[in-house]
């Protein structure tokens, strides 16, 4: 790393995975004697810009649920003096990740995002948007456990908990190893793993969302 700033300084795409602890000076993430918020706040003036790849890295994910012993936090509220790409998910698509680095090797800039930093080609729409279950959805048709008969139809997983209808990602297009599945065509309802504060928001998990927190039918969800 360090030849490579000496070497490439402001031309660097910096790749930061995992939350970045704060609290004691960050000594709950240590690394040949440096801890995470100091390599990143020695690395951040020779980046051209920097790349979160999952929840944890975007918006501080997991360890930053409550109460947040270490002061976990994402990425962007260590960094403020260069570009920032999220690519939250947990785990994140790796597709996206290389489809973020690709975009600036062919294009020469980097990609389109939304308020929180999302590559627009990826975080555009709800997975309940392109959900193939959509249909049962609209016409209330739920699965009320995971072995019930409706279920094994194929049916809605609202009742379950999905959070799909407030979760913007690429999974119900794009999936997962090489497109063979993901989470909804597997039969498990979405967690809303790419989402801001998707941990504490959304727990718990199987818990279905409020009716007045829906987005109304044809529209999409709005983005927090």
């Amino acid at each position: 790393m360090q030849e490579a700033i000496e070497k490439y300084s402001g031309q660097l795409i910096v790749v930061v995975e995992g939350s970045i602890p704060t609290k004691d000076n960050g000594i709950y993430c240590v690394m040949g004697g440096k801890s995470a918020l100091q390599i990143l706040k020695e690395i951040e003036p020779h980046a051209m810009a920097l790349v979160s790849v999952g929840t944890c890295s975007a918006f501080g994910g997991l360890p930053a649920a409550k109460p947040n012993p270490t002061g976990a936090v994402g990425l962007e509220s260590i960094v403020k003096s260069k570009p920032i790409i999220n690519v939250p998910g947990c785990p994140p698509n790796p597709d996206v990740i290389l489809g973020v680095i690709l975009n600036y090797i062919m294009l020469g800039r980097l990609p389109e995002v939304d308020e929180q930093k999302r590559p627009l080609f990826a975080y555009s729409k709800t997975i309940h948007e392109m959900c193939y279950r959509h249909f049962h959805f609209s016409n209330r048709q739920y699965a009320t456990s995971f072995d019930d008969e409706r279920a094994k139809k194929g049916f809605c997983l609202y009742a379950l908990g999905c959070k799909g209808p407030l979760t913007y990602n690429i999974c119900a297009s794009w999936k997962w190893n090489m497109q063979a599945s993901w989470p909804i065509g597997s039969g498990h309802p979405c967690f809303g793993c790419s989402e801001r504060d998707f941990w504490d928001r959304f727990s718990p998990f199987y818990r279905p969302i409020p009716r007045n927190q829906l987005p109304p039918e044809g529209e999409t969800a709005r983005r927090k």
